[in-house]
């Protein structure tokens, strides 16, 4: 299911994301895909999730089983799967 939120800060944004992501998946083998346009977002992304979504007392909260791909790449993936072809290009 696709999700769209929109807010001008970022923290608000990731707070939502981890709102979404809170719901136990009906597959838990299939990861979330969050599209980023930035190794540094996915990063911050991935640490703030971490810190939402983890329940470990002691500051090692893990947030896992998370998909990062570019917009292009999300885009590329999409295509090929609805046209039935393999997609292996990434810029």
């Amino acid at each position: 299911m696709l999700h769209t939120h929109t807010s001008e800060t970022a923290e608000s944004l990731v707070a939502a994301l981890a709102e979404v992501l809170r719901e136990t998946p009906s597959d838990p083998f299939t990861p979330e895909v969050v599209s980023v346009p930035t190794r540094g977002i996915e990063r911050w992304i991935s640490q703030e999730l971490a810190q939402r979504l983890g329940n470990a007392t002691d500051g090692s909260n893990i947030a896992a089983n998370i998909s990062y791909p570019s917009p292009y790449r999300l885009v590329g993936e999409v295509l090929a799967a609805t046209a039935g072809t393999d997609d292996d290009s990434d810029p």
